[in-house]
């Protein structure tokens, strides 16, 4: 059996970003947009079989909340 490698990225902000990165999320990617009020929490999970794969995509993923957060 091939060893997995995860992660987990917790974002929590104002509901109407919470959105905006809940579409941001690459398909494929599990992920969890929870909205209390005006207050949101995101969670994305990533599994990979390769260590360098998984820091590639959480390198990408940060990279889109990054875009998302600053064209806000």
């Amino acid at each position: 059996m091939a060893e997995t490698h995860s992660t987990k990225i917790d974002w929590t902000g104002s509901a109407k970003m919470g959105n905006q990165l809940a579409n941001s999320v690459p398909p494929g990617l599990k992920s969890e947009l929870i909205i209390e009020g005006d207050l949101a929490t995101l969670s994305v999970t990533i599994k990979c079989e390769s260590l360098e794969r998984l820091r590639t995509i959480v390198d990408e993923v940060l990279a889109l909340f990054g875009q998302e957060e600053d064209s806000d």
